[in-house]
C-alpha cells in the first residue's frame, strides 16, 4: 500500500515504521490507550512486517484495534500541528478541503492500491446542526441519507422522494455514550438516589420516537448490548431505573434533600452536534420537568468530548459522545467503567 501522493508523504510506501510509531503513539495516552495496554513490545524485522507482543492472551486484540487505530505516516506523527488539521493516509479518497463544523470534501485517489476502486470521483460530507435542514437536503437530493422519525415519517419521505429506499435495520452500539455519565468522584453523584432519579426523569420512549427510532425506548446504555446478549433487550428488561417515572424521581430527590425551592443543579457537557443527539431539544426539557432538577448543558466538539469522558475531566456529568465501533465486552467496558480505564 502507498500513501496518497500529497504532502507530506508524496506517494511513498506504507512501512512497518509507520505502524510501530502509530501504535506507540496510542500507547502513550489518549482515547486509544486502553486497547494497547497489553502490548509489551513491538518489533519491525523488515519494512512489511510488524510483530506485536502482548503480556497476556487477548483473542480480540486484532479485531479491537481495527476501528480504533488508523495508521498515520511518520511525517504526520512528527508534526502534530499538521496532523490536527489534515488527513493523509492510504485510503481511496484524498482530503481536498476541511472546514471545522462545516464539512469536508474528498476526491478520488487515482493511485489507490485496490485496482478499480473507488467508484466515486468525489464525496462531500457536510455538518448540519438542524434536523429540518437535513431533511430538506435529502428531499432535494443534496444528501444521500436521512433517518426518518418513524414509519409514518418514512412513508412521507418516500412520497416526496419516490426513488428513495427505506432501510430498516437493527440498532447496534459502538463505544458511544448516549446517556448521562456521572462523575463518581463527585460526592453529590455518589448518591444512588440522585443517579436513579435523573435516569427515571428521562422518557426514553418519547426520545426514541423523536429521534427517528422505533419508539420502543431502548436506552443505549453505556455498555453496548451486542457483545453481552443474543438479542437486544427491551426497555422493560433493563430494570426499574430505566423506566420513565417522574413521581418516583421526585421522591428520590426529595429524600436526598432537594426541593423545587432548592433543586439539584449541575452541568452536563456533551457533543455539540445537536441535530444528531438533540440533548438540549429533547433530553434537557425532560429532566428539568422534574421540579427538584435544574440541569444546564455545555456543548463541546467531539474530540474534546471523548477526551473529557475518557480522562474523567468533568465536574458532575457528561452527556452524549460519538465513539468508534466496539467488538468486545472489554472494549466497551474497560475505557469507561474501570477505575484505571481511559
Amino acid at each position: 500500500a502507498k500513501f496518497q501522493n500529497v504532502e507530506p508523504t508524496n506517494g511513498r510506501d506504507l512501512t512497518s515504521e509507520d505502524v510501530k510509531l502509530s501504535f506507540e503513539r496510542y500507547q502513550a495516552g489518549g482515547t486509544q490507550r486502553d486497547m494497547f495496554s497489553e502490548v509489551t513490545s513491538i518489533e519491525t524485522p523488515d519494512d512489511k512486517t510488524v510483530i506485536v507482543n502482548l503480556g497476556r492472551p487477548v483473542v480480540e486484540f486484532p479485531r479491537n484495534i481495527a476501528a480504533w487505530s488508523h495508521i498515520d505516516a511518520r511525517e504526520m506523527i512528527e508534526d502534530q500541528d499538521f496532523l490536527k488539521e489534515h488527513a493523509v493516509g492510504t485510503g481511496p479518497f484524498i482530503q481536498e478541503d476541511w472546514k471545522r463544523k462545516e464539512g469536508t470534501v474528498f476526491t478520488r485517489n487515482p493511485d489507490y492500491f485496490e485496482e478499480g476502486l473507488p467508484y466515486l470521483d468525489e464525496v462531500v460530507a457536510r455538518v448540519f446542526n438542524d434536523t429540518a435542514t437535513q431533511r430538506a437536503g435529502f428531499v432535494t437530493n443534496n444528501l444521500v441519507e436521512f433517518g426518518a422519525r418513524d414509519e409514518d415519517d418514512a412513508a412521507d419521505l418516500l412520497s416526496e422522494v419516490p426513488d428513495a429506499v427505506h432501510l430498516v435495520g437493527e440498532r447496534l452500539q459502538g463505544a458511544n455514550s448516549m446517556v448521562v455519565v456521572f462523575q463518581m468522584n463527585n460526592p453529590v453523584m455518589q448518591d444512588e438516589r440522585v443517579r436513579r432519579a435523573v435516569s427515571m426523569a428521562a422518557d426514553r420512549k418519547e426520545y426514541s420516537l423523536s429521534r427517528s427510532y422505533a419508539g420502543d425506548g431502548f436506552p443505549y446504555p453505556a455498555l453496548g448490548w451486542q457483545p453481552i446478549f443474543d438479542q437486544r433487550p427491551t426497555l422493560e428488561e433493563c430494570g426499574p431505573w430505566y423506566q420513565f417515572n417522574p413521581e418516583e424521581s421526585s421522591k428520590l430527590l426529595q429524600a436526598a434533600g432537594y426541593s423545587s425551592d432548592s433543586p439539584l443543579d449541575f452541568e452536563v457537557t456533551q457533543f455539540y452536534l445537536q441535530a444528531f443527539y438533540q440533548f438540549d431539544d429533547l433530553v434537557l426539557p425532560m429532566l428539568n420537568a422534574i421540579p427538584e432538577l435544574d440541569i444546564t448543558s455545555r456543548a463541546v466538539d467531539n474530540p474534546t468530548s471523548v477526551v473529557m469522558l475518557n480522562n474523567r475531566e468533568f465536574e458532575s456529568a457528561h452527556g452524549m459522545t460519538f465513539g468508534p465501533p466496539a467488538y468486545s465486552v472489554d472494549q466497551i467496558a474497560f475505557p469507561f467503567m474501570h477505575s484505571t480505564g481511559g
